[in-house]
């Protein structure tokens, strides 16, 4: 008994403190942040039940008290409705918001959802779809399209049902003429174009940090651990994107990067254990396909494509010959052998990248790409292999975020 009344103790507490969410009740004048007590659609309608802290009194707030309040992603606003013969004030649950809202109110009397034109509250007939049309002519959206709406009458129908009117458009194309000289028509129902669904084009300047990897088969008695190329380099980037459908995800992603990777001998005892040298500058130029998915501030995009590197200088790589017959011997002749990568080498690319939108111009970026690169020594490499990782900004041109 005492554990099953310490159990309801304990699931009270935890309800009344569940119940609280962080909000917003808005007056006249501002916006003041709080907590508020959740409540079902009826009552939720009639009162809102705020507390700026925890420390602080619960104050309750009816409709025309204050103008708005809100918490866990809804809003609720005051507005006077027809109850009967009657009116009444109410808080209305906005279901959409901005030019075209619709609102939603739950009474005694039932569901009920409005539509606000001119400053008026209208309210949504459900009879016989009737509120698809009404919702088309608020819209001014073509009639054509009402038989292509299919959701119910409830707040998830009715949202559904602006979101479809507001991204779709119609097209009229005529047909043949009947007997009559009429010309026939058919109706075309396209998608929208979604505003701002990517924003590009812009301007990406990148700083970070390549690993290269390169095999090498120099077949000159080296030791094992001479027959790779491990070096670092750091990166600079200056990209451009450019969508390559109006406000699609698809995008056009070409960039030019500079890394000069440097290797230097380490003088061991013995001539065996000098190293292999690199002093190799180069230019990469990726070309790449990407799509993106936008989120409110954050976009992450993944791309691939290819790559073409154009070497800079040459004695690029080499190593030390001692001996007789290019072998490493101890003996008194020394000298250094060079080869040159290719000056112009082609190869693949793909990266995943972040962006973080700061305001409506700019916006910090992070990638991290892997590139290979085939043949840049013949006959004495195998493929090359790039890790970048890098961080910058980016400036949007044109049209600029919202």
């Amino acid at each position: 008994m005492r554990k099953l009344f310490l159990f309801l103790i304990i699931s009270g507490l935890y309800s009344s403190i569940s119940a609280q969410k962080l909000g917003y009740i808005r007056n006249d004048t501002a916006y003041i942040s709080g907590y508020i007590y959740l409540q079902n659609d009826t009552r939720s309608a009639k009162t809102c039940i705020f507390r700026l802290n925890s420390g602080s009194p619960t104050l309750t707030y009816g409709p025309g008290q204050i103008q708005a309040y809100g918490c866990d992603k809804k809003d609720y606003y005051s507005f006077t409705v027809k109850s009967g013969n009657d009116s009444v004030a109410r808080f209305l649950l906005a279901l959409a918001q901005g030019d075209s809202p619709v609102y939603y109110l739950k009474d005694k009397s039932g569901k009920h959802f409005y539509i606000l034109k001119k400053k008026e509250l209208v309210e949504l007939v459900k009879k016989k779809g009737e509120y698809k049309k009404q919702l088309a002519v608020y819209l001014d959206i073509s009639p054509a399209i009402v038989s292509h709406v299919h959701y119910r009458f409830s707040k998830q129908g009715i949202k559904q049902t602006m979101k479809f009117m507001k991204s779709v458009e119609v097209e009229i194309i005529s047909g043949k003429t009947n007997e009559k000289g009429e010309t026939q028509q058919r109706v075309v129902i396209k998608k929208k174009p979604t505003k701002n669904a990517v924003p590009f084009p812009d301007v990406t300047f990148q700083v970070g940090l390549t690993w290269q990897k390169l095999p090498l088969n120099l077949g000159v008695n080296l030791p094992a651990e001479w027959n790779a190329v491990e070096a670092q380099s750091v990166t600079y980037s200056l990209a451009a994107n450019m969508p390559i459908l109006i406000n699609r995800p698809l995008f056009y992603h070409q960039e030019i990067n500079f890394n000069k990777f440097v290797t230097n001998y380490t003088q061991g005892a013995n001539p065996p254990d000098y190293q292999l040298i690199q002093d190799y500058a180069v230019v990469s130029l990726p070309a790449m396909i990407g799509y993106a998915v936008c989120r409110k501030k954050l976009t992450f995009t993944i791309s691939a494509g290819v790559q073409f590197d154009i070497s800079l200088n040459k004695n690029n790589i080499g190593w030390l010959i001692t001996g007789e017959g290019g072998n490493i011997l101890t003996g008194n002749e020394v000298e250094t052998a060079y080869l040159n990568y290719e000056t112009f080498r082609p190869g693949i690319t793909a990266g995943l990248g972040i962006r973080y939108k700061i305001d409506k111009q700019f916006a910090a970026v992070c990638e991290a790409r892997y590139s290979r690169i085939s043949e840049l020594l013949p006959e004495y490499a195998g493929v090359e292999s790039q890790l970048v990782i890098k961080a910058g900004v980016s400036y949007y041109l044109g049209n600029k975020l919202k």
